[in-house]
């Protein structure tokens, strides 16, 4: 499989590891230049059949031609741990990512924090209702209802910090 991982923090770089280690190719797009030493260091022997694309996540051609012969695309990017940057960036980030994912008819996958969710965190399950408490929950539950509302393929995948 090769899959287009967009974002190399936390979740990014766990996700790009242990695809290399089933064999998979990675294309990590990302805002800022690439090191190559710390990527060999990361990565070891596997950061040589990592491609990588620097770019802006809001600009969907530059998503889109990064996603080419990718079988899915892993939206790992975020913004500032701030609910008023995540109103600004992520909306926008995301409709990008989609609009991308919809053109080249590539499924997305969002991993997603439990902010929407944290009223019935303790009952979890699939088709739970949103229940959030403050800004970022509510923000978190208008991008998972823009997901669902988009003709691109999703999926989010909900776990806590």
């Amino acid at each position: 499989m090769h899959y287009l991982v967009i974002g190399e923090g936390q979740i990014g770089r766990e996700i790009v590891s242990a695809a290399l280690e089933r064999g998979d190719t990675i294309t990590i797009f990302r805002r800022s230049a690439f090191d190559e030493s710390a990527s060999r260091a990361r990565y070891g022997a596997g950061a040589e059949s990592i491609t990588r694309i620097a770019g802006d996540v809001a600009d969907s051609g530059a998503v889109a031609g990064a996603a080419a012969n990718a079988n899915a695309i892993l939206a790992c990017f975020h913004t500032e741990y701030d609910s008023r940057a995540w109103r600004r960036d992520l909306p926008r980030r995301e409709r990008s990512v989609l609009d991308a994912a919809a053109q080249t008819g590539i499924p997305v996958v969002f991993p997603e924090s439990m902010y929407g969710f944290i009223g019935s965190a303790q009952d979890l399950r699939e088709g739970a209702e949103f229940s959030p408490r403050e800004d970022k929950g509510r923000i978190r539950q208008e991008l998972i209802e823009a997901r669902r509302a988009h003709p691109a393929r999703t999926v989010s995948v909900v776990a806590s910090d």
